[in-house]
């Protein structure tokens, strides 16, 4: 990408440009546009944190208004990396998924996942990574312990999705891959009116720093 060079500017034009728009930044932080509620409440990199409110934006039923739309995007990404049924992200498939936090799947002591979501006819476990590494083996038992979820509740497909800043160069099979630019990426997708609108861009903006 070609860039083209600024005009040259002279101390005195420069702070006559200020003055020109610090009134127009000073409202704006007195109206609260400067805020980003996520920075705020201190999410950090904390994983724990992150995860709850992505797992808050994936639930169909969340109070964030959006339905399955957050879902749906996710999903679709999943279609593009692996084989799934073609019309597994219609709405009718995942209006009615179920949502939980830090999960033991199947009673495991030793795969505990920070997502896990059961669809009418799938189940889907979410490892969020931030800082952390994988652990050895780690994908390859949540992927053991999502077909033994698909198994027992007579879903037709499961998968594992790890979702981190730096990704495995050879995945288990039953394991798609996706970093946090692709979660901003579906909430920007997502209509901008109203306060959902606010949260969902500040969240975006804030997982982009990952």
């Amino acid at each position: 990408m070609q860039t083209r060079p600024l005009p040259d500017q002279t101390p005195r034009q420069v702070q006559a440009w200020l003055h020109q728009v610090m009134p127009y930044v000073r409202n704006a932080r007195a109206q609260g546009h400067a805020i980003n509620v996520w920075d705020v409440a201190s999410l950090k990199h904390d994983e724990q944190r992150n995860a709850g409110v992505l797992a808050w934006l994936l639930d169909p039923r969340g109070t964030h208004g959006y339905g399955a739309a957050v879902l749906r995007g996710v999903i679709e990404l999943l279609r593009r990396r692996m084989d799934l049924p073609a019309d597994v992200a219609e709405d009718g498939m995942l209006h009615a998924a179920g949502v939980l936090t830090e999960h033991w799947p199947m009673a495991s002591l030793r795969n505990r996942v920070d997502i896990a979501i059961d669809g009418q006819d799938f189940t889907l476990l979410v490892e969020v990574k931030i800082h952390a590494p994988e652990g050895p083996d780690q994908l390859t038992r949540y992927v053991e312990s999502a077909q033994a979820r698909r198994r027992a509740m007579g879903h037709a497909w499961a998968a594992v999705l790890y979702l981190a800043p730096r990704l495995p160069e050879r995945p288990p099979a039953g394991v798609a891959c996706i970093d946090w630019h692709d979660i901003a990426a579906i909430l920007r997708r997502l209509p901008a009116t109203g306060f959902n609108g606010v949260l969902a861009r500040q969240f975006a903006d804030h997982i982009d720093g990952f």
